[in-house]
């Protein structure tokens, strides 16, 4: 636990001056730097940190389903950034009004909702499906209705199971100690 207080402290809270909005901002920047940990590793670190009693369970929770939530709209943002220049170009119009670019939409309207569920269970497939989600136009408030209430459910699994382990593990190394 020395190591995660050492991270907060050194790291976290001087980013941003309040730990919880640190972990928030290193969360969201996640979505702009591919070569940051993935979500899990977050909400993995804020479960241990809310069990050593380092995070308010509350505050830390919001912190990262909310970095979390606003990572996923800033990528599906991204993917109607990226339309956008594309559609300022010739070569790019050709694209869009092709039958297969209107295949694709219309395959994303209709089953656009297994892909923003599924991918939240696949390593690696997130960004991707959430840039595409906004290329293809879905629907802002679906996207973020759909994707917000499956992070929701998601994360505070991963947290309360983390918050557990941790606990536990605490406890058996306290009654190991104590029968020394």
């Amino acid at each position: 636990m020395e190591i995660l207080q050492a991270f907060v402290d050194d790291f976290l809270t001087p980013f941003a001056g309040n730990h919880h909005l640190g972990l928030f901002l290193v969360i969201w920047f996640s979505a702009i730097f591919p070569l940051a940990p993935p979500e899990e590793a977050f909400t993995l670190l804020g479960g241990a940190g809310m069990a050593a009693g380092i995070f308010h369970p509350i505050t830390g929770t919001i912190a990262i389903l909310g970095g979390i939530i606003i990572t996923d709209c800033t990528q599906y943002w991204m993917g109607r950034g990226g339309l956008k220049l594309l559609s300022g170009t010739r070569i790019g119009n050709r694209f869009i009004n092709s039958k297969k670019f209107k295949k694709a939409r219309k395959a994303m309207r209709e089953k656009g909702i297994w892909a923003i569920i599924g991918c939240r269970f696949f390593f690696g497939t997130r960004a991707p499906t959430y840039i595409a989600t906004g290329f293809l136009r879905y629907r802002f408030w679906k996207f973020v209705i759909i994707e917000s209430v499956v992070v929701v459910l998601h994360g505070i699994l991963f947290i309360v199971v983390v918050i557990w382990k941790v606990r536990k593990h605490v406890l058996e190394s306290l009654v190991l100690v104590s029968s020394r």
